[in-house]
């Protein structure tokens, strides 16, 4: 049975893709390539996500009832099955790198003393039940924790005000064209995660308004949020910190009673990126059940979900390594999300015969 979202529900699971995994260190990586202009990377990378969003909308409109993945395979039987094996491939990447990234966040933030494998597992079990639970529970657990960060992105600049100083963004016209381009191209790397959702979605929930309010809210936040570390940690420093994100929430000092403030946000910040990588397990099941039609959708997520956790320490052996990774990570996000899209544009049109009154896909997981 097809579930019908709202626009809203969509913007909040966008918002959800683009802002959690890359508030973690990408602006980090943006501040020592762009330096005074940080803040201003997310600007083109949210281009090219423009751009991926509207090629995948106008496909998508050809099979209404349909996702790309289910589309792809009922076109093209045996091309379409390698394309989406493909795309499986690169997204179980990217439930490994987020994986890597919350594990090591919760390690060095909130459990220093627990074994990181110990920690690792516990977020898989996590991610895993929420991946079963099937995409209108993630859909409703983005809509309720992403209203919350929201607030909180609004709160802490207040919080922040007098340790914020507007001279950090300066010299503004030294503009390092190079630099700034570098900033974006690591923006880009995990920005662009929001371009799978049409993937899982059938158009009649995964609109073009609906994509494009989600890139516009996580530009904002985005941009927000790297004000702030730019006014107060400075780009100098943003540059030197893995998690500058939490750096700057530490900078809150709420008298002596709230003096850790930055658990509170942490308690209110951290469920966003668990229910991230819950929609990356979910993105895999469904592309899995798309390639193995006879077995249930339920069935794939446990085995899956240990797939990705041993590739969460198999392919990134430490988080400088991972950190690195984003410089070529954002070449395949342009392949899978920029170019294959293009070439489907052309070539990905309804049988005559079927059209697009096709059977409303089942929810995989």
């Amino acid at each position: 049975m097809t579930k019908h979202f709202t626009t809203r529900q969509i913007v909040f699971l966008g918002m959800l893709m683009s802002i959690t995994v890359t508030s973690f260190h990408a602006p980090a990586q943006a501040a020592e390539a762009a330096e005074q202009h940080m803040f201003l990377t997310p600007l083109p990378a949210a281009l090219v996500l423009v751009f991926s969003v509207w090629v995948l909308s106008r496909i998508q409109r050809r099979f209404s009832n349909q996702d790309l993945f289910a589309a792809l395979i009922s076109r093209f039987p045996v091309f379409g099955r390698l394309l989406v094996l493909l795309y499986f491939g690169f997204n179980l990447i990217v439930l490994a790198r987020d994986i890597r990234l919350l594990t090591n966040h919760v390690a060095i933030t909130l459990l220093p003393l627990t074994p990181i494998i110990v920690t690792a597992f516990f977020l898989l079990i996590t991610i895993v039940f929420m991946a079963r639970g099937g995409i209108g529970t993630l859909v409703g657990m983005a809509e309720m924790f992403i209203p919350s960060l929201i607030v909180t992105a609004m709160i802490v600049p207040i919080t922040l005000g007098k340790a914020m100083d507007p001279s950090l963004l300066r010299p503004v016209l030294d503009f390092n064209p190079g630099g700034f381009v570098r900033g974006s191209w690591h923006m880009l790397a995990y920005m662009a995660d929001l371009a799978v959702l049409p993937f899982v979605l059938s158009g009649e929930n995964c609109r073009l308004r609906s994509m494009l309010g989600g890139v516009l809210g996580s530009v904002l936040m985005l941009m927000i949020l790297m004000l702030q570390q730019q006014t107060v940690l400075g780009p100098l420093i943003t540059a030197r910190l893995t998690f500058p994100s939490y750096e700057l929430v530490r900078q809150v000092q709420i008298t002596d009673f709230l003096d850790r403030f930055d658990l509170l946000i942490a308690a209110g910040t951290l469920p966003t990126v668990i229910i991230k990588a819950g929609v990356d397990l979910y993105v895999l099941c469904s592309a899995s059940r798309r390639l193995l039609p006879a077995v249930k959708g339920e069935l794939t997520v446990l085995p899956v979900g240990i797939l990705g956790f041993a590739c969460t320490f198999w392919f990134f052996e430490n988080l400088p390594q991972l950190f690195a990774f984003s410089r070529e990570w954002a070449v395949y996000v342009l392949i899978f999300y920029v170019v294959l899209p293009v070439v489907l544009f052309f070539i990905l049109h309804p049988k005559k015969e079927g059209g697009q009154k096709g059977e409303a896909q089942p929810d995989p997981a």
